[in-house]
């Protein structure tokens, strides 16, 4: 199997990498992680997972063939990411356009998204399993299906049905064929919802330096008691994307900003509230170019924090799935429809939280 860098390509780690020592053959960052001491590395070696972007086809074999996809997506983002952090960089449309695109894919194949792609196929799952000895909404479903098929059909074939769809919701190869399927969909209806926001460059003082994790796109949204909180959609209304380029840069997107020119001189407080939100929606990993005892401390104790479709990115109908899949049926079996088909036989499509 292959081992791919997931959430954060090594070009862009790169960018976080420096020789740590005079006499050091390579660049480094510093990695830390929560329950152990940070430790030097070099971009090649971390954020790296064997078969990560691998679909498990019928046969069992694997096929890893969208590695070959994602490495020349971002090729085509390594260099305006290169150069954005400037301030004398001159960015067309085009570029613009090139860097968002990177930030929604980034933001896609997150191991923090792929989590929570499992949880709402968890609650998806569970929604098919109470259908199915649901006795109301059986017989609703036998009816309509006789109504528009002419095929007689009872309640119990009906939960034959929905619970062989529940079996593959179960299979675990599903989950990490949906994430991997849905991946670059996803990451189109990110860059969408990005597109035309207002956007800025905010460049680090001397005396900060921006860092980065292995879950480096992140929402905040201004709150009068916190500051701010992480993890909003990104459709919500006020929320503001970070994504940190570079130790001495970073890339921030929303309609709150007020834009007379791309790129700014942030103070350090700026640096300090997105490191801390950094750290509080990282995964596993932290990364920064040289060692600090404030992400060191800030991983320690509030590292991994936020967790998309726990406390964050909770979709507003996963606490009623059940219904939810209900309501997509009923409207499937609408009458008015020209085409009728028996939706409990059909696996439904993945829902997505943006």
């Amino acid at each position: 199997m292959i081992g791919s860098h997931t959430a954060t390509a090594e070009f862009y780690l790169n960018q976080f990498a420096r020789r740590q020592a005079p006499d050091d053959r390579k660049e480094k960052l510093w990695v830390y992680q929560r329950g152990a001491a940070p430790f030097p590395a070099t971009p090649h070696n971390v954020g790296k997972e064997n078969g990560y972007f691998a679909i498990t086809k019928p046969d069992g074999s694997l096929d890893e063939s969208m590695e070959t996809v994602l490495a020349t997506l971002d090729g085509n983002g390594a260099e305006v990411l290169r150069l954005i952090g400037y301030e004398t960089f001159y960015a067309s449309t085009r570029d613009v356009e090139t860097l968002f695109r990177y930030i929604a894919l980034t933001f896609a194949r997150t191991n923090a998204r792929r989590g929570l792609s499992a949880k709402i196929l968890g609650h998806i799952l569970n929604a098919y399993k109470e259908l199915a000895s649901d006795t109301a909404w059986l017989q609703e479903q036998a009816h309509l299906f006789e109504q528009f098929s002419g095929i007689s059909t009872s309640p119990e074939e009906i939960s034959v049905a929905t619970n062989r769809v529940a079996e593959r919701l179960a299979k675990p190869e599903h989950a990490r064929n949906g994430f991997i399927q849905g991946l670059l969909h996803l990451a189109e209806s990110l860059f969408r919802e990005l597109q035309g926001k207002p956007w800025q460059v905010w460049e680090a003082p001397p005396s900060a330096q921006f860092i980065t994790t292995d879950n480096p796109v992140i929402t905040l949204r201004a709150s009068a008691l916190a500051g701010f909180t992480p993890g909003w959609g990104f459709r919500t209304t006020g929320v503001t994307t970070f994504f940190a380029v570079s130790p001495r840069s970073c890339v921030v997107i929303g309609n709150n900003l007020r834009v007379d020119r791309h790129w700014r001189r942030a103070t350090a407080s700026d640096v300090s509230s997105v490191n801390k939100a950094l750290v509080m929606c990282m995964d596993r990993w932290a990364y920064s170019d040289s060692r600090s005892e404030d992400t060191e401390w800030l991983v320690s104790q509030i590292g991994g924090s936020i967790e998309y479709g726990v406390n964050a990115f909770v979709p507003e109908w996963l606490n009623k799935a059940s219904e939810a899949i209900k309501a997509k049926v009923r409207e499937a079996t609408n009458p008015n429809r020209t085409r009728i088909e028996p939706q409990a036989f059909r696996e439904p499509k993945r829902y997505e939280a943006v």
